[in-house]
């Protein structure tokens, strides 16, 4: 398993740069933003939770939703000891969602460097092809 290099903190730069420049989501991330907000505010209080209150939405997102939160709950003490909003957690949410996928793409490249026996710059042109898609 390679480890992280140049790319990868680049890319997580950019991301964290980009979700604090535009921390708001577009429509299509609202219902995970919002389960990510009910596992860390609501906890085990899910007939709260949105997917129970308006069913049928949500309910898919449960799942990678709970996996950020308990990521990101060591952040919530900190947000709330430094007198922070839930606001900031939605930042925090976004750019541990944003790190996650920087990981995966890592797997993904380590398997293309593994198939072409350590090219790296394959990996990278299929990386970068992908994120431009």
């Amino acid at each position: 398993m390679a480890a992280i290099d140049i790319f990868d903190v680049l890319l997580m730069a950019y991301i964290a740069v980009n979700v604090y420049l535009i921390p708001h989501t577009k429509i299509e991330e609202i219902f995970q933003v919002n389960n990510i907000y009910d596992h860390l505010y609501l906890g085990s209080n899910i007939p709260d939770y949105d997917f129970i209150i308006f069913d049928g939405v949500v309910y898919r997102t449960f799942l990678s939703s709970l996996m950020i939160a308990i990521i990101d709950y060591p952040f919530k003490y900190l947000v709330k000891a430094l007198g922070l909003t839930t606001f900031s957690m939605l930042i925090i949410s976004r750019v541990t969602l944003g790190f996650l996928n920087v990981y995966a793409l890592r797997q993904v490249r380590n398997a293309i460097e593994s198939k072409f026996k350590g090219d790296k710059y394959i990996s990278k042109a299929f990386a970068i092809v992908r994120l431009s898609h």
